[in-house]
């Protein structure tokens, strides 16, 4: 009974699991969508701190290329995911 047991468990260990090709495709589709969402916020919170408090509009410039930084760092981070999760 136990030799069954461990044939079960191995088998079980090397197939791939369920849903994992969906997951994957939903992860490269949002991959753009996280290029264009972050500079976008940023520049927006930039802009609105232009527009209240009156500040240059180079603070607009820098939070949105902070927001291009987060997305790409966000892309870098589902790569690696992805990655890890295919090994």
């Amino acid at each position: 009974m136990p030799e069954n047991q461990d044939k079960f468990r191995l088998k079980r260990d090397t197939e791939d699991k369920g849903g994992s090709d969906l997951a994957r495709y939903a992860a490269f589709t949002s991959t753009p969508y996280s290029l264009i969402v972050y500079p976008l916020v940023g520049f927006g919170l930039g802009y609105l701190t232009v527009y209240y408090w009156h500040w240059s509009i180079f603070v607009a410039v820098a939070t949105m290329i902070l927001g291009l930084i987060q997305g790409i760092r966000e892309v870098v981070k589902i790569g690696e995911n992805l990655d890890k999760d295919k090994h």
